[in-house]
């Protein structure tokens, strides 16, 4: 038997099965699989997708659906693909391919999603839904490094603070240095992120949750046309 994947683009939970949307749904285990650290691990999941960084910005994305799309990190433009990240809109670009941090999963979908999602989503949208805050005390720690001092440390706390309100904190470190030499001194396309999320969920009955979250980023690496 395939395993029911529930969905939340239609704004109600309903198996991706009875959805009449063309879309592609990711959860927070198969990006474990994947290995994904960002959107960009995601290209090869649905089809006529491709999302890629912006030129000198490693953490702006280039989100393009179905061959439409764009890249522009200006404040004087908005994005024809629509980042959604627990229904709150994320007008600009310019951190989206930041690590993802205690995703629950990430929906893709395909063609002009206006109804549901306003008007910048005449290409498409990604809705991005983490991990909600429980009663279940736990700490974790996840790590990986790699070639050029590279390394990747996550941490995430949960637990509940009362019988009603629970919390959770998840903070990520990115580094790696730049396997670009400068002529004139120095490295580029270093990665150098640091990504933090704050949780917390009153949910005094079965019929009512309010979640209050805190996201916090910040990027002090450099592109490839760094100088």
């Amino acid at each position: 038997t395939l395993e029911e994947i529930i969905v939340t683009a239609t704004r109600r939970e309903a198996s991706l099965q009875d959805v009449a949307i063309p879309m592609t749904a990711v959860s927070g285990e198969e990006l474990e699989r994947k290995f994904a650290q960002d959107l960009r691990d995601l290209t090869n999941a649905s089809p006529n997708v491709q999302f890629e960084p912006v030129g000198i910005f490693q953490n702006a994305a280039s989100f393009y659906i179905r061959g439409q799309g764009g890249g522009d990190i200006e404040s004087a433009t908005d994005a024809k693909v629509g980042i959604y990240v627990d229904g709150v809109a994320q007008p600009r670009v310019s951190t989206a391919l930041g690590d993802m941090l205690d995703v629950q999963s990430v929906e893709i979908l395909r063609g002009p999603q206006g109804t549901l999602f306003g008007r910048n989503s005449t290409t498409g949208a990604l809705n991005i839904t983490t991990a909600k805050p429980s009663s279940d005390g736990y700490v974790q720690i996840d790590g990986t490094v790699g070639n050029l001092d590279a390394y990747r440390i996550g941490l995430t706390a949960n637990g509940g603070l009362s019988d009603t309100v629970f919390g959770k904190f998840t903070i990520m470190k990115t580094e790696r240095d730049g396997y670009l030499k400068n002529t004139f001194g120095g490295t580029a396309n270093v990665v150098d992120n640091l990504f933090a999320r704050g949780q917390l969920l009153f949910s005094p009955n079965d019929q009512l949750d309010i979640t209050f979250s805190v996201d916090y980023c910040k990027d002090e690496g450099n592109g490839i046309n760094y100088v």
